[in-house]
């Protein structure tokens, strides 16, 4: 059974098959049954209500960074999202081509919580430190330790796992 989508690509608010999604990647519930989706064409995270209406919780649909709420806020390609039911199900969210890890209030207000360099997806430097040090390039999959309060992170392009602490966000950012 489909929630929700036409199966044609577009963007589009509305109840089941009438929405319209461009390359959604990732996806979580929360304990209400509500649906959270990165709808990784259109720039924006997507949610989709139990009886199956969807509506835009943040993104303007622009290929763009900036924080903000609603469709104040830009995204680029997001890719993974998680919940974090001990932060009253605020979202994270993986902007995997800027190399951002965005958290996202229940109200769509967007923040950045780790930054990398976007020009590390052009060229790996081989003079530069090892993935081991302060940057992050090509963030893909997200899962959340809530009791521990960390965030994992995979890391396409330096093929590594990182771990950081929602306790207190870091910058990460090159030569760091």
């Amino acid at each position: 059974r489909t929630l929700a989508g036409s199966g044609n690509a577009g963007w589009k608010d509305g109840s089941g098959h009438s929405a319209q999604f461009s390359n959604p990647t990732g996806i979580a519930v929360d304990g209400e049954g509500t649906v959270f989706v990165t709808d990784r064409g259109n720039h924006r995270v997507r949610k989709i209500t139990s009886k199956g209406t969807v509506s835009t919780l943040a993104g303007s649909g622009n290929n763009a960074v900036a924080d903000g709420k609603g469709a104040a806020a830009s995204l680029s390609w997001p890719h993974s999202i998680t919940i974090d039911p001990a932060a009253k199900g605020c979202l994270y969210v993986s902007d995997t081509f800027t190399f951002r890890i965005r958290r996202i209030t229940r109200d769509g207000m967007v923040k950045t919580i780790a930054i990398g360099e976007a020009e590390l997806a052009k060229k790996r430097d081989p003079k530069e430190p090892p993935p081991e040090s302060n940057r992050v390039n090509t963030l893909m999959s997200l899962a959340l330790d809530p009791v521990k309060d960390y965030l994992y992170v995979c890391e396409q392009s330096n093929h590594c796992i990182r771990r950081l602490s929602l306790a207190s966000p870091v910058v990460y950012q090159r030569g760091a």
